[in-house]
């Protein structure tokens, strides 16, 4: 990686992958040390990364900075967005529960939550819709 690019966050998936993001993109780096980027070049919508998060199906998950979620399932990548039912495009932090549900935590809106059946509701905060 650049030296100049100041990392956010770290995600270790299942295989031992670490998945490494900034707002430069992604970097996946395998147990062999080979990397592949993630860029605005090979697909990423934009480069603004906040989270990455891996689901118990081994999908892997970008939240963005100004284009919503997007889903890694290791060939092409699906976007979720406000255009898609997301109440926000800012995503800051992710989380699936019990019943595989996802909960993602948004700059401006408060909390997201997709449901099993792919659909959206959100839920303002009282005092910050800011959710890391």
């Amino acid at each position: 990686m650049d030296p100049e690019i100041r990392l956010r966050g770290c995600q270790i998936d299942k295989n031992g992958q670490a998945w490494l993001y900034a707002a430069q993109g992604v970097t996946m780096i395998t147990k062999n040390k080979q990397r592949l980027v993630f860029n605005e070049t090979n697909g990423l919508p934009l480069e603004n990364i906040r989270v990455v998060y891996e689901d118990r199906f081994g999908n892997i998950w970008f939240g963005s900075e100004g284009k919503g979620l997007l889903r890694f399932p290791g060939l092409d990548f699906v976007y979720f967005n406000q255009q898609t039912g997301i109440s926000s495009d800012l995503i800051l932090s992710a989380s699936i529960d019990r019943d595989g549900s996802y909960w993602f935590g948004t700059y401006d809106k408060g909390i997201a939550h997709m449901k099993r059946d792919r659909t959206f509701e959100s839920f303002a905060l009282e005092h910050s819709n800011t959710v890391w």
